[in-house]
């Protein structure tokens, strides 16, 4: 029985990734005549390629958060907060990108990081190893913060 809830979370894990991916990528174009604009004027951007291979990174680190969190009938509790996380991800995409409100965006992104930072501290308290895989994602948004920030100006 373990074996079947383990590979039905880590399904169900991935299926949240799936979609929260999907949907943000449909609203990324960084070919737009705006994006070509504004890429030059962030100091700190770093290339397409860097931006693939770490989002990539934060989705399978996400997969690992949330696979026990499914599995474990004491950490459901969190699950909305990272609904809420997936539907922020979107949101950025679609404000940054769709809409061009840098303004608006970085307020998505500060709310997601605070999701995070909530993340992180449930699992401070109630998981034994598992919340040192959100350092890494948020480093991730933090710098991303930043990013968003310096577009702005």
């Amino acid at each position: 029985m373990k074996t079947y809830v383990r590979l039905l979370s880590f399904t169900a894990a991935m299926g949240f990734v799936f979609v929260t991916a999907y949907a943000s990528g449909l609203l990324v174009n960084t070919e737009s005549a705006s994006w070509q604009a504004v890429a030059p004027k962030i100091a700190l951007l770093p290339s397409e390629k860097v931006f693939q291979w770490v989002w990539i990174a934060v989705y399978a680190l996400y997969v690992v958060m949330l696979t026990p969190t499914v599995a474990n009938r004491k950490y459901r509790g969190v699950l909305p907060l990272w609904g809420l996380v997936g539907v922020m991800n979107v949101l950025w995409c679609a404000a940054f990108f769709a809409l061009e409100l840098p303004l608006f965006a970085l307020s998505v992104l500060i709310v997601e990081t605070a999701l995070l930072c909530a993340l992180t501290d449930f699992y401070i308290r109630n998981a034994k190893h598992l919340w040192i895989a959100m350092i890494p994602i948020l480093a991730w948004y933090l710098f991303a913060t930043i990013l968003n920030f310096d577009a702005l100006i």
